[in-house]
């Protein structure tokens, strides 16, 4: 996980993730977001996004994300 998030500061050092919803029910979470970026040759990247996640007690047993460019 670690490495994965320097790769994606390194690659966007301008980021931000705004418009972050989350809710929980019983053992099923989900978290929407819309992901701005640029990278240093100035490109832009916006995504948004929702996570969806199930929970055995306090663990993450699965994670689907699911993502649309604009």
């Amino acid at each position: 996980m670690r490495a994965a998030c320097v790769a994606l500061f390194a690659a966007w050092p301008e980021t931000a993730w705004i418009g972050l919803q989350h809710a929980v029910a019983g053992g099923t979470g989900m978290t929407s977001w819309h992901f701005k970026g640029r990278d240093a040759a100035s490109n832009v990247l916006e995504v948004v996004g929702c996570d969806l996640f199930t929970f055995d007690g306090d663990r993450i047993v699965r994670q689907d994300s699911y993502r649309k460019t604009d």
